[in-house]
């Protein structure tokens, strides 16, 4: 594939199709292609129900932010993608199917829904091995989840025994609330990544 591979329609990806091949950068789908497409050089399904399956992620990716829309990340999605570090999860998301993080590095799970996606796997509750995430060096992954849903999290199926991973953020606001004084800035502590929503419509004006 050579980091750009083509994926034709009529076909199916199984799981791990692309596990370990930690060269290839981005995975590229033919615009004529009814069932898959790609978003970020990372491949998805469309479903019947209208959302999304995260399908496969190419190897080489230290980041991913999952497309918004996506309901569903495929079983063995990120299996073997050694350099991920990062991954943020939107709201939309409802499951996670078995071993989609097996054998990699990830060192922050981001979710973005103040209710805890579906965990698919064999083990009745332990979140850690259906995931994958033990092998994802899992002693070491930092979980973070909108502030104020940690406790729903820990209640919820084969999200109990990651509890001891898990912390809370601060969503951005989207409110419109009251304006800041001029020249001041906000901090919220543990935040990796910033969002800006409808961000075609930002833009900066010089005085």
């Amino acid at each position: 594939l050579a980091g750009s591979g083509k994926v034709y329609t009529g076909c199916n990806i199984e799981n791990a199709a692309f596990a370990d091949c930690i060269y290839l950068q981005n995975i590229y789908v033919d615009d004529e292609n009814e069932k898959y497409f790609d978003h970020d050089g990372v491949v998805y399904e469309r479903l019947s129900s209208g959302g999304y399956k995260l399908v496969a992620v190419p190897g080489a990716k230290t980041n991913v932010t999952i497309l918004e829309g996506t309901t569903q990340i495929g079983a063995s999605a990120f299996d073997g993608c050694s350099n991920i570090m990062a991954v943020v999860i939107p709201a939309t998301v409802t499951s996670i199917d078995q071993y989609a993080f097996t054998d990699t590095k990830l060192s922050s799970l981001t979710l973005l829904g103040t209710t805890p996606p579906t965990v698919n796997g064999g083990n009745t509750s332990h979140g850690l091995y259906d995931m994958g995430l033990v092998n994802a060096n899992g002693t070491h992954i930092r979980i973070q989840v909108p502030a104020g849903t940690k406790a729903t999290y820990v209640e919820a199926n084969r999200w109990s025994d990651l509890e001891p991973y898990i912390t809370e953020f601060e969503l951005p606001d989207t409110g419109g609330g009251e304006e800041e004084e001029e020249g001041t800035t906000s901090y919220v502590p543990h935040i990796e990544k910033i969002f800006l929503y409808d961000s075609e419509n930002y833009t900066r004006t010089e005085e």
